[in-house]
């Protein structure tokens, strides 16, 4: 599977499988049967009252996946049921603009060329990028693919003259940070119930044993924040 590195901006590249062609195609495909059922029931419903079909339908057509992708982690009903979703190629959550100007170009890339200049682009370009991917920099990867945090990278942080908010991190071993950087990798690729139980519970139990509290700070970010002074401190 072919594969990006993303530069986050802890510093950390982390490698993401990018979504497949096919993967894409299928999410399209997959949202298009979800609106069409719902446009077959609203139509069964009020087909008598153009004005309220209307109302019901246009919007829904006009923003399912703008809406979706900023409320959803970047994922339509589709792209979730494929294992995809949108990120930005910083390594962060797209900004609102970045879904903005996906969802304007759809236009060009899906709606107006009925997916051939879409297709065209992700088939032809290195990050399988459509043209709104390239204008708002994001890339679709495929969440599934286990994204691995690239060990180079994570060395060379030794080498940064950075304050250092947890020097208790060295009372763990590297096998104690290889549980950590996994869980932190399958919460990214398999963002599900259970796995966030899992990193929330090993973020509490580290979080005590450092006498810290986790006040302003996500659990994941405390996870990777951890991994990355445990890296500068024993390298």
């Amino acid at each position: 599977m072919q594969k990006i590195g993303i530069n986050t901006s802890h510093n950390i590249v982390i490698d993401f499988g990018l979504a497949s062609t096919g993967s894409r195609i299928g999410a399209t495909a997959l949202d298009f049967m979800i609106l069409s059922v719902y446009a077959t029931a609203v139509s069964s419903v009020f087909y008598s009252v153009p004005t309220i079909l209307v109302l019901l339908l246009l919007p829904v057509y006009l923003f399912y996946h703008l809406a979706f992708e900023i409320l959803n982690d970047g994922q339509s009903p589709g792209k979730k049921m494929c294992n995809i979703r949108v990120t930005s190629v910083k390594g962060s959550s797209p900004s609102l603009k970045a879904y903005l100007m996906r969802w304007v170009f759809r236009l060009l890339d899906l709606t107006g060329t009925a997916g051939l200049c879409g297709l065209f682009f992700i088939s032809s370009t290195q990050n399988r990028q459509r043209v709104g991917d390239i204008i708002a920099q994001t890339v679709v990867v495929n969440t599934k693919q286990s994204s691995g945090v690239n060990i180079d990278s994570l060395l060379k942080l030794g080498e940064i003259d950075r304050e250092i908010s947890y020097p208790g991190v060295i009372r763990y071993t590297d096998t104690d940070m290889l549980l950590v950087k996994d869980t932190i990798n399958r919460a990214k690729s398999t963002p599900n119930l259970e796995t966030r139980k899992i990193l929330v519970k090993l973020a509490n139990k580290i979080a005590h044993e450092l006498g810290v509290k986790l006040e302003g700070i996500s659990h994941g970010k405390f996870l990777v924040q951890v991994l990355e002074e445990y890296i500068i401190l024993t390298r």
